[in-house]
């Protein structure tokens, strides 16, 4: 129980995070996808600096599934009124949770890749950035 309280108190943010999230707040509806503990999520993003820009988020652990089980997608878009998926752009930094999971959706992806380690065989993504700001040069 100590273990996963602090787990929730945890939190940072990757350089360029608070200017991107900041940039394309009020031109795209975000969502945080995370897999994981309902409580710890909740409270990382909670006190998150990050958190008035999103319009909410998504837990594995209070949706039944979890990344990259097309599943997941499939109840946090419905959650959110079933958009066309060619209109969505998931963002993650993990090949096998993130990056498969939106093409297991359907969904196009954005790999944020600073170590520009090689792709996994099997996995595409849209998208490679090595930077968060060239995230918001592909939005924008």
């Amino acid at each position: 129980e100590d273990y996963l309280a602090l787990l929730g108190e945890q939190r940072f943010l990757l350089p360029g995070a608070y200017e991107l999230i900041e940039t394309l707040f009020g031109r795209f509806d975000m969502y945080l996808a995370t897999n994981g503990i309902a409580s710890v999520q909740k409270n990382r993003f909670a006190k998150s600096e990050l958190a008035p820009f999103f319009k909410g988020i998504f837990i594995s652990g209070e949706l039944g599934a979890a990344k990259p089980d097309p599943e997941y997608y499939r109840r946090a878009l419905e959650k959110i009124g079933s958009p066309d998926r060619r209109r969505i752009l998931a963002i993650g930094d993990s090949p096998g949770a993130d990056i498969r999971g939106a093409n297991n959706a359907g969904i196009d992806a954005c790999y944020y890749n600073p170590g520009k380690k090689p792709m996994p065989q099997g996995i595409w993504a849209k998208y490679t950035v090595a930077d968060l700001g060239q995230i918001r040069d592909i939005l924008l």
